[in-house]
């Protein structure tokens, strides 16, 4: 049976992430494969004050092969494919014959992070983190459940709403600034404010349209009940179980 597995990486940090502190740029990995020759070509999105500078710099790494960019430069966004050695956790879904849901290698971790994949069934999902420590990196299984096939937000505005969150920046009265929160997400606070407005026009519209099925469901099962004595052993929730 498929099921879901999200790890914790002990101690984890992204080969990137200095890279696009030093860039203040963000690198979202939007799709990888594994190539003929045991490289791994990694789809990635640069979002920052300057990416093109990014992707020269990352061109110049020891373990980098090929940097293949789109076309058109200029912006503060660009899609590029990066060829380079493949990472030691990138063999587990090879060896394991898991699929990953989210990729670690995304920049924006703090001390760790989660990666999520595709398992034939639990079983499997025992073995991912002796075979993360065989390879020398620490790792603890955060949760084994159903898939799901959608992910509300993409992984780059989970990342900054999981940071905004942790920053305080929904407190209220609010620990920091749009400003000072773009500051330590390396991106303009204009950015940063589309990508949160973004953010939560998604989880508003997907809690009230949740809601309103809810209600939906209720006044249509209020009205197709024969009659209040015949329903008195029903139980609430019983319809989804």
């Amino acid at each position: 049976m498929l099921r879901e597995a999200c790890l914790w990486l002990e101690d984890f940090h992204s080969p990137f992430e200095a890279l696009a502190a030093e860039h203040k740029s963000a690198v979202t990995v939007i799709g990888c494969k594994e190539t003929a020759t045991r490289t791994m070509a990694l789809v990635i999105e640069i979002e920052g004050f300057a990416p093109d500078a990014l992707l020269r710099h990352l061109s110049t790494l020891e373990a980098v092969r090929h940097v293949y960019r789109q076309g058109r430069k200029g912006g503060q966004k660009v899609l590029a494919m990066v060829e380079l050695r493949t990472p030691a956790y990138c063999s587990i879904p090879r060896d394991t014959g898991a699929v990953c849901a989210s990729c670690p290698i995304s920049t924006g971790g703090n001390s760790g992070t989660h990666w999520r994949l595709f398992v034939s069934d639990s079983r499997s999902s025992q073995r991912l983190p002796q075979l993360l420590i065989q390879r020398s990196m620490r790792a603890t299984i955060d949760r084994v459940s159903d898939p799901s096939h959608t992910e509300l937000l993409t992984p780059r505005q989970r990342q900054v709403v999981l940071r905004a969150l942790k920053a305080g920046y929904f407190d209220f009265p609010r620990r920091t600034s749009l400003t000072r929160l773009a500051e330590r997400l390396s991106v303009r606070p204009p950015t940063l404010s589309k990508i949160l407005r973004n953010a939560m026009n998604k989880m508003v519209t997907n809690v009230v349209e949740g809601g309103a099925r809810s209600v939906i469901h209720d006044r249509t099962a209020a009205r197709s009940a024969p009659s209040a004595v015949a329903n008195r052993d029903h139980k609430p929730g019983s319809d989804w179980t």
